[in-house]
């Protein structure tokens, strides 16, 4: 990329605060990468070297659970910064994998290490970063044990956080944030539909009111 300094400043949410001196030698210091649909970026257990900032596509971020199936964590959209755990530990938890084409800039650890050492708003901000996502596997945590139906709306609320009212994601990728089947995944998004609360289109689903979708949420979700 010819000026990725600039992006990062434009398009990376995180780097916004970061001060312009530390997004230059961050940039500097980066490469980009282009994957292809369905490759990994990483998988877990390899040494952590490395986070992405999403410049273009789609990740999905997957645990296999011990029954063989991959359960998505988090889809992380252009403008996220990806592998965040890579600051705290020596091995990645999870995989990474492009669901789309994707475009990613590779920024080396011991790069945003030593930034953090050097400017403390490149510290607060990455803490920050790393507490909102704590937060979100905290209420994925929460809700665990609830019905299938709690989940998928609880994952609902939180992607419209990401792409707004109008969800371009698949029935198995919603599925995999509410941990269960595409098959379940269809049958409760025909039933949030007949209620009115969602519509549902060919590679979407549009949030029609989501002050009445989160009123299905349990008290302190």
């Amino acid at each position: 990329m010819k000026d990725l300094a600039a992006a990062f400043q434009r398009d990376v949410r995180l780097f916004h605060a970061f001060p312009p001196a530390a997004t230059r030698e961050l940039a500097r210091r980066s490469s980009v990468r282009r994957y292809g649909k369905g490759e990994r970026l990483c998988h877990a257990g390899e040494p952590a070297r490395s986070v992405w900032a999403l410049l273009s596509g789609r990740v999905c971020v997957q645990r296999r659970h011990w029954n063989g199936r991959n359960l998505g964590i988090e889809i992380m959209v252009p403008g996220d910064v990806i592998g965040l755990p890579a600051l705290t530990h020596w091995s990645y938890p999870s995989e990474l994998q492009a669901t789309l084409g994707s475009e990613a800039a590779v920024i080396p650890r011991s790069v945003l290490l030593e930034l953090m050492d050097q400017e403390p708003l490149v510290a607060r901000s990455l803490f920050s970063a790393i507490t909102q996502r704590l937060r979100f596997a905290e209420r994925q945590l929460f809700l665990a044990q609830e019905p299938v139906e709690t989940r998928l709306v609880a994952a609902l609320l939180y992607l419209s956080e990401k792409f707004g009212s109008r969800l371009p994601l698949t029935h198995e990728e919603i599925g995999q944030m509410a941990a269960t089947t595409a098959e379940t995944t269809m049958r409760k998004l025909k039933s949030l539909a007949e209620l009115g609360l969602i519509r549902r289109r060919r590679g979407e689903v549009v949030i029609v009111d989501r002050v009445k979708l989160a009123g299905l949420l349990p008290e302190g979700a």
